[in-house]
């Protein structure tokens, strides 16, 4: 695998664990805003972290194209993408 496609598949583990982390907090955040009865603040925080999850859904349906093609940087896509904070 060339340099070049090692780098965008090295940004493409580090951006999905990026906005799969964001989803985590934006979800607790918008928990103790619900609890501290600040709903509407809440539910933007939701909805926020919905589009997140969103997005790092897309980037690791991306990885397993990549591996599925045989450019995965991973040996096996499970290993690397189901071991990050969004799943903890």
């Amino acid at each position: 695998m060339s340099d070049t496609k090692k780098s965008r598949n090295r940004t493409i583990d580090a951006t999905n664990s990026k906005k799969s982390s964001k989803v985590t907090t934006l979800a607790m955040q918008s928990m103790k805003s619900a609890l501290a009865g600040d709903i509407s603040s809440a539910r933007e925080l939701l909805d926020e972290a919905k589009v997140k999850g969103v997005e790092a859904h897309n980037i690791q349906t991306e990885m397993i194209q990549l591996e599925i093609k045989g450019r995965s940087k991973c040996s096996d896509i499970i290993s690397c993408t189901c071991t990050g904070s969004f799943y903890e």
